[in-house]
């Protein structure tokens, strides 16, 4: 081989190595650089605080009946004559109930049943009772002493002659019924009707409750957001009545939970006057809101964007990572109703709901005002 062949073969492989040097470092500089960044997801999202109000009710459907209180026996024999009052209905001071040998029997308030013919010369608490219910039926201004003399036969004279029984000075035994309850509502008793004869001590109607009995069945998946002392309206047509849960017993072979709706205040009625609209029957699917949470206006934030810092305190962090005081007014369904922020106000929610503020956070964190440890709401 001449020495110009082996020159030329020597600068081919010279150039064929450094190609290959050349192709080697690319490859080790590719392999050994470091990654090219990516942007990474924010551990937060932003909201704005507004104004707003938070609540939340339940609606199910609630029940009446009207308990029976008492029997009211017939006090004379004879034939029944008529039926006068209607069943379910409040009869007042003076209204007559039902005849017997067409004699009418009266309601009349008064604490002790009538066991007696009452007449002249007589003295007792019964007869002071005759005299309330003659001043309360008429304008005889009788003195309520409890002694049968000139001026209350005078009386008794002239209301017997209103009903048709002139001259009678007396009240025989069955003319008037006295009850401790008035206004009274009653329902007839089984088989009672007009012409049967009746014997003294017969069953002639029972005396209903005047505060009809409210009750609510509860599904058992709401169970866990009912309890007692929560406010209730119930709905009945046009009328509405505010009531609240009293007792919840569960009935331990159908596992099913019932509620007593009672008055707001124990001395009142749910119905008052309207109580009449519940009939003898009584009333059922009665519409029933219950207040589970009382509404609250405020500021509206996120329950999730909710923190607690190291010194036990409810914080918010705003855009900026501070952290602000609040206290919590209210929560339900996933919102809370606070104080210590305005509305308009840019907060952060974390993504890693419940963790703490990174450390990060802590460090540019600075609370504007001292708070004191906030209570939580109804619902988180």
């Amino acid at each position: 081989m001449s020495p110009l062949t082996r020159f030329f073969r020597f600068c081919a492989v010279g150039l064929l190595l450094l190609a290959l040097g050349g192709l080697g470092g690319w490859s080790l500089r590719v392999l050994l650089a470091p990654p090219t960044p990516t942007e990474t997801p924010s551990s937060y999202a932003l909201v704005t605080a507004e104004n707003g109000t938070l609540g939340r009710t339940l609606t199910l459907n609630a029940e009446a009946e009207r308990p029976s209180e008492a029997t009211m026996p017939a006090q004379s024999e004879g034939t029944l004559t008529s039926l006068d009052a209607v069943a379910g209905t409040p009869q007042q001071i003076g209204d007559v109930l039902y005849t017997i040998d067409m004699q009418p029997v009266v309601l009349a308030h008064g604490e002790i049943p009538a066991y007696r013919e009452l007449a002249e010369g007589m003295t007792g608490p019964d007869v002071t009772q005759l005299q309330r219910f003659l001043n309360t039926v008429g304008e005889y201004n009788l003195p309520e002493n409890g002694n049968f003399g000139f001026y209350t036969t005078q009386a008794v004279l002239d209301w017997n002659k209103k009903l048709g029984f002139a001259e009678e000075a007396t009240i025989p035994l069955g003319r008037i019924f006295f009850s401790s309850q008035v206004p009274l509502s009653l329902t007839w008793a089984e088989k009672i009707e007009v012409g049967m004869r009746l014997h003294i001590g017969d069953p002639v109607a029972h005396t209903l409750q005047s505060e009809p009995r409210f009750t609510m069945t509860i599904p058992s998946g709401q169970l866990s957001l009912i309890s007692s002392g929560m406010s209730a309206a119930i709905t009945m047509g046009s009328s509405t009545w505010n009531a609240r849960i009293g007792a919840i017993t569960i009935d331990t072979a159908t596992s099913e939970a019932r509620a007593l709706l009672v008055p707001l205040d124990e001395t009142r009625s749910i119905c008052g006057e309207e109580c009449s609209l519940i009939g003898v029957e009584g009333a059922k699917g009665l519409t029933t809101s219950i207040t589970v949470v009382p509404e609250v206006s405020g500021v509206i934030v996120p329950t999730s964007a909710l923190r607690v810092d190291a010194h036990a305190h409810t914080v918010l962090i705003d855009e900026d990572a501070h952290m602000i005081p609040v206290d919590v007014l209210t929560s339900t369904q996933g919102q809370s109703i606070v104080s210590g922020i305005e509305a308009g106000t840019r907060i952060r929610v974390l993504n890693d709901e419940g963790a703490p503020p990174s450390a990060q956070e802590e460090q540019a964190a600075t609370p504007d005002t001292e708070s004191s440890s906030s209570g939580q709401g109804n619902e988180r």
